[in-house]
């Protein structure tokens, strides 16, 4: 019984890991378009916003490392 209770844990932070890993991905390439827009003169941009998705990777990359050092 202790051993499906670990494999199912394994199971739930293996598939934990595999969605940080797509949304770590897409938050990545969400950064990078924004750093390749070219607004026309006078028209700024947010920079807020890219700031708050750049937390947001941090978050992900933490829960990551979280998963991570749980496993080894």
């Amino acid at each position: 019984m202790i051993f499906m209770s670990i494999e199912k844990e394994l199971r739930e932070l293996a598939d934990r890991f595999a969605m940080l890993e797509a949304a770590f991905d897409d938050v990545q390439d969400l950064l990078l378009s924004m750093e390749e827009i070219c607004l026309p003169y006078g028209i700024e941009g947010s920079h807020h916003a890219e700031m708050e998705w750049s937390d947001t990777l941090c978050q992900i990359e933490d829960e990551m490392t979280e998963i991570q050092d749980r496993l080894n």
